[in-house]
């Protein structure tokens, strides 16, 4: 399975609104996608006039809003994906 990121409530209702064909929001012919494709983000990119951004962007934007609203460090580490909270430490 796939990570799962907690959305806000304005992230969730914008994916409601689109049409979907598939349980999954971006789909690879109806299956989880494992990765992104990093065509598909340069072209999301181009396409929305956005310049000078990497895909690793949106992960430190993530954990920074989190930081900014209280998430402990430690279950940040968990939620991205880093390990268990506790591991090597």
């Amino acid at each position: 399975m796939g990570k799962v990121s907690p959305l806000n409530h304005d992230a969730i209702a914008i994916f409601k609104s689109i049409p979907q064909d598939s349980e999954y929001i971006f789909p690879d012919n109806g299956r989880i996608r494992n990765n992104i494709n990093r065509w598909d983000f340069a072209r999301a990119l181009r396409l929305s006039g956005i310049t000078n951004f990497r895909f690793h962007d949106l992960l430190h934007t993530w954990a920074s809003w989190h930081v900014q609203n209280g998430t402990p460090l430690m279950v940040l580490k968990e939620m991205g994906g880093m390990g268990k909270a506790g591991d090597g430490e």
